[in-house]
């Protein structure tokens, strides 16, 4: 692991800092506990991805699958709400108000229209279906960060913002991170 991480670091020209910085939080007896939390929890968090996936969720019509993600932020111990355009936000306190607000985030939709039907097929191991990957991983990986985050209470500075955004595909125009930007302060 060290050499990877030596490795990334000089490719990435991440500072001496930085790399310090990172090694400590990595060191840290929360960090290692969710970390191992999340490999014994990939397959329920695989289990969750089919179950998104399978919640229709075509460019501008992404409710049903937003009120999913909420429910489950909800479940899993953070408040979350749905903006006025459908974004799904949640808080991770930090401890300090002046500290940086890290954004974790993945869309709703899928570029699929209604009229495809998503049932999610297992085939050697490997799952298949309009969607299963974009952006239903991105939102699995989202919620077990958050599972691992409040199960082993770690501790942060700066709050973490998690939001499953609308309007990502097509005609969405990336309508939900706009406005996420655009009023990002109020959040």
């Amino acid at each position: 692991m060290e050499k990877i991480m030596q490795d990334r670091d000089r490719i990435l020209n991440v500072s001496e800092h930085s790399q310090k910085v990172v090694r400590a939080i990595y060191g840290t007896e929360s960090v290692q506990k969710a970390l191992e939390m999340a490999k014994l929890q990939e397959p329920y968090a695989i289990e969750e991805q089919i179950e998104i996936c399978e919640v229709p969720a075509p460019p501008m019509k992404e409710l049903q699958r937003g009120e999913l993600i909420k429910e489950k932020m909800r479940a899993y111990g953070l408040e979350a709400e749905m903006d006025p355009v459908g974004n799904v936000i949640a808080r991770y306190k930090g401890s300090c108000s002046e500290a940086p607000v890290c954004v974790i985030t993945a869309h709703l939709d899928t570029v699929f229209g209604e009229e495809v039907e998503i049932k999610v097929r297992r085939k050697e191991g490997r799952l298949y279906a309009p969607g299963i990957s974009d952006d239903t991983r991105g939102l699995a990986s989202m919620l077990q960060v958050i599972r691992c985050l409040v199960s082993n209470n770690i501790k942060t500075q700066g709050d973490i913002l998690f939001v499953a955004t609308v309007g990502e595909e097509a005609e969405g125009d990336l309508r939900g991170v706009k406005t996420f930007l655009y009023f990002r302060n109020s959040y």
